[in-house]
């Protein structure tokens, strides 16, 4: 009887322990993070003017505020911005460093290569005006440790209508533009300069 009462006891012990489980939380907000960092450098670098220290504190600030009223608990980080236009070419670059356990890097960049491969003539509002044919590539690269390299091909577009744009593909694209250099934008409102620098 008492090993019936003991054998008993212990069953109902089992059963309470493993019936009741205890729900633990954790947030993980990494991914999240990341991909919240490149949406800002994206941002950043659309702005009029270009990312500017000063743009990129203003959105560090609006993202640190968002993420104190949803209590995302973003890990700290650092950023630097970097960039680099010559004729031809050029890159618009954000590095984060995220202060987590271990620390790592995010990194946004836009990244665009040109070469001429023609000239021609257009007749713009009546006038004739010389335009120069440019083999573009561009392509954005977003990095984080949660992800790799994600490589994206955004369109692009002129906001004042001049040029002539033929998507190729995988990023490539025939641009024609008025001679001497001349400014497009991607979807996300980021300048490309073809042409002069």
């Amino acid at each position: 009887m008492v090993a019936t009462a003991v054998l008993a006891a212990s069953l109902i012990a089992a059963l309470r322990a493993s019936m009741a489980p205890e729900p633990r939380v954790s947030r993980v907000s990494g991914c999240l993070q990341a991909a919240e960092l490149i949406h800002a450098a994206r941002l950043c670098w659309s702005m009029e003017g270009g990312c500017t220290g000063a743009g990129m504190s203003a959105i560090v600030s609006a993202l640190l505020s968002y993420n104190e009223s949803l209590r995302l608990m973003l890990r700290p980080f650092t950023y630097a911005i970097s960039s680099s236009i010559t004729a031809g070419r050029g890159l618009y670059a954000v590095a984060y460093t995220v202060w987590a356990e271990q620390p790592y890097e995010v990194r946004f960049e836009a990244e665009w290569r040109c070469g001429e491969v023609g000239r021609y003539v257009k007749v713009v509002r009546g006038v004739e005006v010389v335009f120069t044919r440019y083999r573009l590539h561009y392509e954005h690269r977003y990095s984080a440790p949660m992800w790799g390299t994600i490589t994206i091909y955004p369109g692009l577009w002129d906001p004042r209508g001049l040029a002539d744009l033929a998507y190729l593909g995988a990023g490539d694209w025939l641009v024609g533009v008025p001679a001497g250099g001349y400014r497009l934008e991607d979807e996300y409102g980021i300048e490309v300069v073809v042409g002069g620098a």
